[in-house]
């Protein structure tokens, strides 16, 4: 963090028009934080990509699987309570 705080930046403009030269560290505030990884939008609205491995498995139960999953993540958005981790009901991983 230092170190990108030690960039140079050009802070402003002398009286003759060349750049006063002055650190990154002057202008800008930086702090570590997390954020998803992906975001996925469709005309500004957030939107879920769904991978599913259907082998061995008949397309209507995985189908049925997937329409339950699409809920409750909706669900969860309404509620504002969100489960990053979630994974696939055990009994049904192959």
């Amino acid at each position: 963090m230092d170190n990108l705080l030690n960039t140079p930046v050009s802070t402003g403009l002398s009286a003759r028009g060349n750049p006063v030269p002055g650190l990154l560290s002057n202008v800008a505030t930086l702090q570590r934080g997390g954020v998803p990884t992906n975001s996925n939008q469709a005309n500004i609205q957030p939107v879920y990509e769904v991978y599913a491995s259907v082998q061995g498995r008949d397309l209507g139960g995985v189908s049925d699987e997937i329409n339950k999953i699409v809920a409750d993540v909706a669900a969860e958005t309404v509620s504002g309570q969100h489960h990053p981790d979630r994974r696939p009901d055990p009994e049904h991983e192959r």
